[in-house]
């Protein structure tokens, strides 16, 4: 019988925000761009997307890119802002301090501006 090897992953803070940037602001263009030009997803939409259906098709082709930079932007804005209440760059109503340590002891701090920089590379290309 041959033992498999585990080998341990270590994802840094670049490695976590291109995740993201890819997993979260990416694909979600493509999900959306995806679902509103599949018919069958449309006829069985509740009354929210139903609303957001009939709104994109009043779009020509270009408002339609312009919506999916408006998606982008605040999928962007979102993120961008969570990352900002935990590492305190951005003010809440929340009195408690967050830290976000690795197993390693090693705490970040900078979540926010981590991830616009990889935004802002990512746009740059």
């Amino acid at each position: 019988m041959t033992k498999k090897v585990m080998t341990e992953k270590v994802m840094t803070e670049k490695v976590i925000m291109n995740n993201l940037y890819e997993n979260v602001i990416e694909n979600l263009e493509k999900t959306y761009k995806e679902l509103y030009s599949n018919s069958e997803w449309k006829l069985n939409s509740d009354n929210y997307s139903q609303a957001i259906e009939n709104f994109y098709k009043t779009l020509n082709e270009d408002q339609k890119k312009d919506f999916f930079i408006l998606v982008n932007q605040i999928s962007t804005d979102t993120i961008s802002h969570v990352f900002g209440i935990l590492d305190g760059s951005s003010s809440s109503d929340i009195d408690e301090e967050f830290r976000l340590i690795d197993e390693n002891n090693k705490e970040y701090e900078f979540l926010q501006d981590s991830f616009l920089e990889v935004v802002e590379e990512n746009q740059n290309k």
